[in-house]
């Protein structure tokens, strides 16, 4: 399959994507969490409140300081990284700065492939600006330098038939072979199947009792547990699967956890604050867990014709170049 060159474009404030003919395309993480069933707030407020002796309204504040906090942190860690790996290559003068309604075209896999000479990244410098931090992941990136890859940072990938695009934080490119490398934040563990941890009645701490749920996503992927790890494994999938259209072949994707060090609780998880707020030990530095993601090639195709029944399709110029 042939893809024609798009040149996209991302707004930061409403995180939406657009070509130079006014499409506009479905963010892939928006694609996932489409398949995602609905919380159900007010039914697990209830019964959280009836659990633990207090009112539906305390509960909702709670998880809504919990989620902004956690939000807040989470953007300005990865927001920190994306910038300084973002200084380490030649993002700058590969990315054509073309200034229409104050948007920036991204740099995307078709510029990759028409010279995959510009952009690429300095080993030395991501060392320098993100390596040191986090040696796990500087020494995977340096592994396969040494193999032969080429490092390339915030990628845009498209889809212009079910008008989907996304952004890839490390892309090593070797030939036609390509491996996917990228993080989170998230102040929980990653885990790869539905279920929670259960919560001690008397102090509101999280113990290591793990409730198995078996919740499913949405059809046509119901086939698939709903879970932070699917969520994250159907993303870089989606990554996966649209580098793949420009003619390259994935041989690895992984994901980087990093996490604040939390002070535990008598059960070995994270003691909370009165807000609900894990506790960050100021003494011990931020650390990474590494997983190996699953291509999962077929359930992103179904998202993908999914999402393309809605796409309408404009291709007459829209922007003058």
């Amino acid at each position: 399959m042939s893809i024609q060159e798009r040149y996209i474009f991302f707004d930061e404030p409403t995180h939406k994507y657009t070509d130079q003919y006014g499409n506009n395309y479905t963010s892939v993480s928006t694609c996932v969490h489409k398949f995602v069933p609905a919380f159900k707030r007010d039914y697990w407020a209830k019964k959280k409140a009836a659990e633990f002796g207090t009112s539906e309204n305390s509960i909702k504040a709670q998880w809504k300081h919990v989620n902004e906090h956690s939000v807040n942190n989470g953007n300005k860690k990865h927001n920190a990284l994306e910038t300084a790996i973002k200084s380490t290559s030649k993002f700058h003068k590969a990315v054509n700065i073309i200034n229409i309604n104050n948007v920036i075209r991204c740099y995307s896999v078709f510029d990759l492939v028409a010279n995959s000479e510009i952009g690429e990244m300095s080993l030395e410098a991501f060392y320098n600006k993100i390596g040191h931090k986090y040696p796990l992941i500087y020494r995977t990136i340096e592994y396969y330098v040494s193999k032969g890859y080429k490092i390339y940072s915030e990628i845009n990938v498209y889809d212009p038939i079910n008008l989907i695009s996304g952004t890839i934080d490390v892309l090593l490119v070797k030939g036609t072979n390509f491996i996917i490398i990228d993080w989170k934040t998230n102040r929980n563990e990653i885990k790869f199947e539905s279920g929670y941890y259960k919560k001690d009645k008397e102090t509101n701490e999280l113990t290591d009792q793990w409730i198995r749920s078996r919740q499913y996503m949405l059809y046509p992927i119901d086939n698939l547990e709903n879970c932070t790890g699917t969520h994250y494994t159907l993303q870089l999938s989606m990554y996966a699967r649209l580098v793949e259209l420009f003619g390259y072949t994935p041989q690895l994707i992984l994901l980087f956890h990093i996490r604040d060090a939390y002070i535990n609780n008598q059960y070995g998880m994270p003691r909370k604050d009165k807000t609900g707020l894990y506790i960050v030990d100021p003494s011990k530095p931020e650390y990474v867990q590494h997983h190996i993601i699953p291509y999962l090639r077929d359930d992103v195709d179904k998202i993908r014709e999914n999402i393309g029944r809605n796409a309408i399709v404009q291709t007459q110029q829209k922007f003058i170049m």
